[in-house]
């Protein structure tokens, strides 16, 4: 055996035992970027699409990306949609080669694994129990928040853990001294970022219309209200006129994301014809739209909290949304899982992009969570998306590759991505409601699998899901594209 290999082999672990013995002497001095979400978008100009770190469950994340995303290469459109994405959402990176696997050219974030982040020093906790707070603040936890969401019965502590405390420290303490307490950490949460195809070949403006028998035109959504849980549509021709609530969530001193890809999505949901492009106006444009901005920008990140997602949720059920789009991903989150259970209790279907983490990406949350209708995205020739996750969660798949969609400026583009394919899921599940549905998530989630075109392996499958989704009901007065 030789001395130098023995060396290599010794020296991480020493320096793992003599880190673990620092933790311990400082109470937790060092902190772990712990349980948070990323935006499953690829990398920030060449950073690293992920870092690893110390999940939730105390596991090693395997957590490391590249700047393509999902594990491509460094340089920008090197292989087949590995476009230069944006660093947990943000603005649109750079463009990628057209040509190879299906889904080629730019898209809405390639990234692959999460880089475990969480709101530094923050815990979450289920106020269940009047002597929580108290005992908590003798610990040493402050208050930064306390707050009910009263149309989903539930009532939160958002606390500060003690000085030289993290979050993964300060949450052992919490369980330690209450059994059966329900609590985690603050997750962060990543929108999806969008990027544009610049490719010789596109496809129609209309081309997901006709893929799911979209039938739907003027008055479409009329009296209907849907949501959508993302970053704050800003100003847009296509929004105009719109029947548009808008909510922040964020605290007030916290600076908002910026608006794009709020915007896009708030566009495919309800927006109205752009330039004579009738045929790519939005799925229910006489609806009204409740759009919770739940993102806010820090440095170049753009992060949404599970504190402030329960309150966009809670929001929701107050406006008896019935459909909610939710177009983001992070970890799992026992705070977060809890509102989302009883949101979809309470009547409200939530409808969430499975990620763009790539096949072997990690499931991405809220689309995993079971009361969640997960989808993938697939091209015009009904090909996944080669960065869409994939698992047992898939529910059905959509239009998501080369989406048009209209810009404050200019006439549109087309963008890409598993957010881009949520939209047309909500859209028809919004139709079977409006035919006369009742409010139901499970019963949604049957009636569009009878009525989904089988793709990939026999039965559900971890790609495709169900399949591709069908619109089986018309809705307003068609329109023709000019």
């Amino acid at each position: 055996m030789r001395p130098d290999w023995l060396q290599t082999r010794l020296r991480p672990a020493l320096a793992t035992l003599l880190a673990i013995f620092l933790v311990s002497v400082t109470a937790g001095s060092s902190h772990f970027l712990v349980a948070a979400a990323r935006a499953d978008d690829g990398s920030d100009k060449g950073e690293s699409g992920g870092h690893s770190g110390t999940t939730a469950g105390g596991g090693e994340d395997g957590g490391a990306g590249s700047a393509g995303g999902g594990g491509g290469s460094e340089d920008a459109g090197q292989s087949a949609g590995d476009g230069e994405g944006e660093n947990n959402g943000g603005v649109r990176g750079g463009t990628a080669n057209g040509s190879g696997s299906p889904g080629g050219g730019l898209q809405a974030g390639a990234g692959g694994n999460y880089s475990d982040r969480a709101e530094s020093g923050e815990v979450v906790v289920l106020a269940d129990r009047p002597d929580i707070l108290i005992k908590a603040r003798r610990m040493g936890f402050s208050l930064i928040d306390e707050r009910r969401f009263a149309s989903l019965d539930l009532s939160m502590l958002r606390l500060k853990t003690p000085a030289h405390v993290d979050g993964e420290l300060g949450l052992a303490m919490l369980r330690e001294a209450f059994p059966h307490l329900t609590a985690d950490l603050n997750s962060l949460y990543a929108p999806y970022s969008e990027q544009s195809d610049q490719v010789v070949s596109l496809p129609e403006p209309d081309y997901a219309r006709r893929m799911i028998g979209w039938s739907g035109g003027e008055g479409c959504g009329a009296g209907f209200r849907i949501g959508m849980i993302d970053t704050a549509p800003g100003p847009s021709p296509a929004l105009s006129g719109q029947k548009m609530h808008v909510q922040s969530f964020l605290d007030s001193d916290a600076p908002p994301a910026d608006s794009g890809h709020g915007t896009a999505i708030a566009s495919l949901l309800v927006g109205h014809g752009v330039a004579g492009r009738a045929t790519a106006a939005g799925l229910l444009p006489a609806a009204d739209l409740y759009a919770a901005g739940v993102f806010e920008r820090d440095g170049t990140r753009s992060e949404a909290s599970a504190f402030a997602i329960a309150g966009a949720l809670d929001w929701m059920v107050a406006n008896h949304v019935s459909v909610v789009n939710i177009s983001l991903s992070g970890e799992a989150n026992s705070l977060l899982a809890i509102a989302a259970e009883r949101a979809t209790a309470r009547g409200s279907v939530l409808i969430a992009a499975a990620g763009n983490g790539g096949p072997g990406g990690k499931p991405a949350y809220p689309a995993a969570l079971p009361d969640a209708i997960a989808v993938t995205a697939v091209d015009q020739d009904g090909h996944v998306y080669a960065k869409a996750n994939e698992g047992d969660y898939i529910a059905f798949a959509a239009p998501g590759v080369r989406i048009w969609v209209p810009e404050p400026d200019a006439l549109g583009e087309y963008l890409t991505g598993t957010s881009l394919a949520a939209p047309f899921v909500a859209g028809a599940a919004a139709l079977e409601l409006i035919a006369g549905g009742p409010p139901s998530a499970e019963l949604v989630r049957k009636q569009l699998a009878t009525r989904a075109i089988h793709l990939g392996q026999p039965g559900k499958n971890p790609v495709y899901g169900y399949g591709l989704v069908q619109a089986a009901h018309g809705c307003g007065m068609p329109v023709s594209g000019q």
